[in-house]
């Protein structure tokens, strides 16, 4: 049961992170954050920003918001963008590295125990 406990986490969090997430005729290109919207401050006393990241295909610049809260955002951060070609405005933000070891390691981890409880 806890191997498939953490499979399950680690599909819900790489869903949420956009890990999953695919655009029809998809290219990526890097995007800076232009700006941060505080979003609202956590009972351990972070605050949770959201935010505005600028990208450019073909000479046009874009802006696309962030779909989650951090409270690491700070204006000038590079992000990875991921857009539709034939409709560049329609754009999601990549996760960074981390996010991608940290769902493959809970996955890998998930299966790990899922196989060592079978064979007990």
């Amino acid at each position: 049961m806890p191997g498939t406990i953490l499979i399950v986490v680690a599909l819900m969090y790489g869903a949420i992170s956009g890990v999953f997430h695919r655009l029809p005729n998809q290219s990526a290109v890097t995007g800076e954050i232009v700006s941060i919207e505080r979003e609202k401050t956590l009972d351990s006393g972070s605050t949770m920003y959201t935010a505005y990241v600028e990208y450019y295909v073909n000479g046009m610049a874009y802006t696309i918001k962030s779909g989650y809260r951090s409270s690491v955002f700070y204006t000038g951060q590079k992000m990875r963008v991921v857009y539709n070609r034939k409709s560049p405005q329609q754009a999601i933000l990549r996760p960074g590295l981390k996010t991608y070891v940290a769902v493959l390691g809970l996955l890998v981890a998930g299966m790990i125990v899922c196989y060592c409880t079978l064979f007990e």
